[in-house]
C-alpha cells in the first residue's frame, strides 16, 4: 500500500510526539539539527524562504514557508528559530534588521497567535558584547531586547559561538 505523501495542507501527523518547528533549517545549523532531531524520532515541521529546498533536504518531513506557519504549526510544542541573515554575509544594515529583527519579531507574533507553546530564539555571542558594532551583533541584540519585550509569549535566547559542520562559521 503507498503511502500517503504529506502536502502543504496537512500538518504532521502522529499526534504522540509534540510537534517542533525549525526555521532556518537549511542554514548551517539546521542542516545539522534537523537530521539529528528527525533520527531520535521527532515531529516536525521546517519552515522557510525557499519550499522547494527546504522539500530537497528533508524530502521525509513536512514542509512550508513562514505565511503558513500558523497554520501547520498550530499548538506546536516548540519553536526553534534559525534563520538569520549571518555575520558573514555582506549587506547593508536595513537587509540584517529586516531579517535577523524583523522576522524573528513575526514569527514570534504568529507562534503566539498559533498557540505554540515556547520559542528558542538561537543567537550569536556576538549579541553578548556591547562593544560588538557589527550590523549582525547589533540586530541579533535588537532582537533579543525585543522578544524579551514580548507578554505571556515564553522566549529563550541560546548564544551560541561559532558553529561548526563541514565549514566554521558564526
Amino acid at each position: 500500500r503507498a503511502k500517503a505523501k504529506k502536502t502543504l495542507t496537512q500538518p504532521p501527523s502522529d499526534s504522540a510526539q509534540p510537534l517542533i518547528i525549525v526555521t532556518g533549517a537549511t542554514g548551517r545549523l539546521g542542516q545539522q539539527l534537523v537530521p539529528l532531531l528527525e533520527r531520535q524520532g521527532a515531529k516536525l515541521l521546517v519552515v522557510g524562504r525557499d519550499l522547494a529546498k527546504l522539500r530537497n533536504s528533508f524530502p521525509n518531513i513536512t514542509a512550508c514557508t513562514y505565511s503558513e506557519l500558523g497554520k501547520l504549526g498550530r499548538n506546536a510544542a516548540l519553536l526553534i528559530h534559525l534563520a538569520v541573515l549571518n555575520n558573514d554575509v555582506d549587506a547593508p544594515f536595513d537587509e540584517f534588521e529586516r531579517i535577523n529583527v524583523g522576522l524573528t519579531l513575526q514569527l514570534a507574533q504568529a507562534a503566539q497567535e498559533a498557540d505554540i507553546k515556547r520559542m528558542i530564539n538561537v543567537s550569536s555571542v556576538h549579541a553578548l558584547d556591547e562593544g560588538n558594532r557589527s550590523s549582525y551583533a547589533k540586530t541579533k541584540r535588537e532582537a533579543v531586547l525585543k522578544l524579551n519585550s514580548i507578554k505571556g509569549f515564553p522566549v529563550t535566547n541560546f548564544y551560541l559561538p561559532a558553529v561548526t559542520g563541514a565549514r566554521l562559521g558564526g
